[in-house]
C-alpha cells in the first residue's frame, strides 16, 4: 500500500509484520533530477525515495522495494 508521507517527521516502513525501515527519509534536488530523467511528467516527480532489500518468503524470490 502506498500512503502519502510527511518527509519531516519519521516514518516506518513494515514488510510482513517486520520494521525494515524506521526513520526520517531525506528530500534531495539529486532525487528531483533523477526521478524526472526517468519520469518526464513534472506530476509524477518525487521528492525523496528508499531503498529496501525484501528478503525471500515462501515460494518469492528475493527482490528491492522502492518506497518513494
Amino acid at each position: 500500500m502506498i500512503k502519502m508521507v510527511n518527509l519531516s517527521r519519521p516514518i516506518t516502513v513494515a514488510i510482513r509484520g517486520s520494521v525494515a525501515y524506521e526513520g526520517i527519509i531525506q528530500s534531495t534536488v539529486r532525487t528531483f533530477l533523477l526521478e524526472d530523467s526517468f519520469r518526464k511528467d513534472p506530476r509524477t516527480l518525487y521528492p525523496a525515495f528508499l531503498t529496501i532489500n525484501v528478503p525471500a518468503g515462501n515460494n518469492e524470490e528475493e527482490g528491492r522495494g522502492l518506497c518513494v
